[in-house]
């Protein structure tokens, strides 16, 4: 079985003070929305696209004995500038929540997708997409909650880093969350860089 985790062990990996880091594409399965991590559509897309990933690598076993475990939840996260009540636009979070998948198997994975996809498992499909980023330059470090709650993450600490490099940070940032239960908030924020 493929573990992507342990074979991109710096990926899943950060200190408790800001550090400089580049990061490649990686390739993903991703669900967009709108609002808070603890608001109602943030938790229902994030359990479906784990069950999602979950069928998903069942059938890649199965169909292609093709083997991978399922990563850490990530989300890269905006605020959304449409806002009409800017007093608001703390609530008008945009995201794009993410489960890595192995690179090296992108082309038989978009096949596999879009065969899944044919053979009629559609109603957990819906939103669902193959999206490929790359953080490139960034800043991180390990935190407690999201940025956007500011709980427990000393964002003042990144920034100052982040000015110190010479460096503006880019309008979104990435969060990989690491706890292993729900009560369990370690994430690493990680600020792409301009």
């Amino acid at each position: 079985m493929l573990d992507i985790e342990a074979i991109d062990p710096n990926y899943y990996n950060a200190k408790n003070t800001p550090e400089f880091i580049s990061f490649d594409k990686k390739l993903y399965l991703s669900i967009n929305g709108i609002g808070e991590p603890d608001h109602n559509e943030f938790q229902s897309k994030s359990k479906l696209l784990l069950e999602f990933a979950q069928e998903f690598a069942n059938y890649a076993l199965k169909e292609h004995q093709i083997s991978f475990s399922i990563p850490r939840l990530e989300t890269l996260w905006e605020l959304d500038q449409s806002a009409k009540d800017k007093s608001q636009l703390h609530t008008r979070w945009a995201w794009k929540l993410l489960l890595r998948i192995p690179l090296k198997f992108k082309d038989s994975l978009i096949s596999l997708f879009q065969s899944y996809h044919s053979d009629g498992n559609t109603s957990s499909v819906n939103g669902i997409s193959i999206f490929e980023y790359e953080d490139g330059d960034c800043v991180q470090m390990l935190g407690k909650g999201h940025m956007s709650s500011n709980t427990d993450i000393p964002i003042g600490e990144m920034f100052r880093y982040i000015r110190q490099l010479g460096r503006r940070p880019k309008e979104f940032h990435h969060e990989i969350y690491l706890g292993k239960t729900p009560s369990d908030k370690t994430v690493i924020i990680r600020q792409p860089l301009h």
